[in-house]
């Protein structure tokens, strides 16, 4: 068996060290990602949210204006359906206790949390 020396074992040393810093980078990379499109999906699920209050005006002035149901019905009936509102949760109650140790962003506290200024509060 061929001894080793304590240079070689330094450079294999190093060399591991900067393997396992390269995968860190990848993984790091790939949650940065990963997290990117979960926060684009949710905000795209918000906004079709927010257009179930909009379908529910059309719904209702339908049925009280005796409206043509063939087009606004349908519509507004596909929006309450894909913003889910049949599996439509109740936002929690807020708890201080929690909050106190949640992560907050202060650029996007400015902005109504979700980066899209002046958006009004649905209440969903």
């Amino acid at each position: 068996m061929a001894k080793i020396t304590p240079e070689e074992r330094t450079r294999q040393r190093q060399e591991r060290e900067e393997s396992q810093a390269r995968m860190e980078v990848v993984r790091e990379a790939r949650y940065a990602q990963g997290y990117r499109r979960h926060r684009a999906w949710e905000a795209l699920e918000d906004r079709l949210r927010d257009l179930v209050p909009r379908a529910l005006d059309v719904l209702e002035r339908a049925l009280d204006e005796n409206a043509d149901p063939k087009q606004a019905v349908p519509v507004a009936l596909a929006v309450l359906r894909a913003g889910g509102l049949q599996g439509l949760e109740r936002p929690a109650e807020p708890n201080r206790a929690l909050l106190a140790y949640e992560e907050v962003d202060p650029d996007l506290e400015e902005t109504g949390g979700d980066g899209r200024e002046g958006r009004p509060e649905t209440g969903l």
